[in-house]
């Protein structure tokens, strides 16, 4: 269900002692436990979840028939097949209580990062950017931060804004893993990924010979989505794709080297696509 959710003004009660929880399987379903005294007496509990790809709250009411000073185990499965979530997005998530006379007790907000936890993540983080990955051997963590840093001053020259506070860079041990991780959100992207609401790049780092090259390319490419996605505001939904991705391919470190010979054969075979067509989205 999406609804807006209610806003409960009642200090929660003490005696109402309640103590949540949350779990999932990542692209399966998520789980969330609410246990609670019945005193006062109440009649039913809504679940609000919240995340920053929602254009709406999600909401699921629960009844309550239990006497009063009773303990009671509420619980609700979230079927993440069938509302997918972006890995590594926020959740936020909240219980209202409805006492039977009609009172509603609104309990404290939480937060749960959705990682994609099918990997053991190494770390390393500088000037408010985190870098995980997973290959072992070459250090990707540190290439990858010598490249947002190398890549970012020639970028923000242009577009003028921020990286998100902070910005968060998966690397994936191949472009499969990474395509499987999309798919369960709904999505399918092999080069890179960037939720510029979230400040979440997701790119594949499977080849340790071109790992370098490969970062230097799709590195600033991403971060050119981001900064765009931060300069325009609201405006970025109407942003021209050819514009956006143009201007992303134009920042990467080391030119792709398949992409001239493509546009020869297009203008050879007089099939350059129009401007106009590509203002929505590129063909497949």
């Amino acid at each position: 269900m999406w609804a807006t959710p209610a806003l409960a003004q009642t200090a929660v009660p003490a005696t109402l002692s309640p103590e949540g929880e949350v779990a999932y399987a990542f692209g399966q379903q998520m789980t969330f436990s609410l246990q609670v005294r019945n005193e006062p007496l109440l009649q039913s509990a809504v679940l609000f979840v919240s995340t920053p790809q929602f254009e709406n709250t999600y909401s699921h009411q629960l009844p309550i028939e239990a006497g009063k000073g009773d303990l009671i185990n509420l619980r609700h499965e979230l079927d993440l097949t069938a509302v997918p979530l972006q890995p590594f997005t926020l959740v936020t998530y909240w219980w209202v209580l409805e006492a039977a006379d009609g009172t509603l007790y609104e309990l404290p907000h939480a937060n749960l990062e959705y990682a994609d936890d099918q990997f053991v993540w190494k770390e390393t983080a500088q000037a408010g950017v985190e870098i995980y990955w997973v290959a072992d051997g070459l250090d990707l963590g540190q290439v990858a931060l010598d490249v947002v840093l190398e890549s970012l001053p020639r970028i923000q020259s242009v577009v003028q804004a921020d990286l998100p506070n902070p910005l968060s860079i998966y690397l994936y041990p191949s472009a499969s893993d990474l395509r499987a991780a999309l798919r369960l959100s709904g999505q399918d992207w092999v080069a890179g990924h960037a939720s510029p609401e979230l400040g979440v790049v997701l790119l594949p780092a499977e080849n340790p010979r071109t790992a370098v090259v490969d970062l230097r390319r799709r590195i600033p490419h991403e971060l050119s989505h981001l900064l765009v996605y931060r300069a325009a505001g609201t405006g970025y939904a109407n942003m021209p794709r050819w514009f956006d991705e143009g201007l992303a391919t134009l920042f990467e470190s080391v030119p792709n080297p398949n992409y001239e010979p493509a546009l020869q054969d297009a203008l050879a075979s007089d099939q350059i696509i129009p401007f106009e067509e590509l203002c929505v989205s590129f063909p497949r």
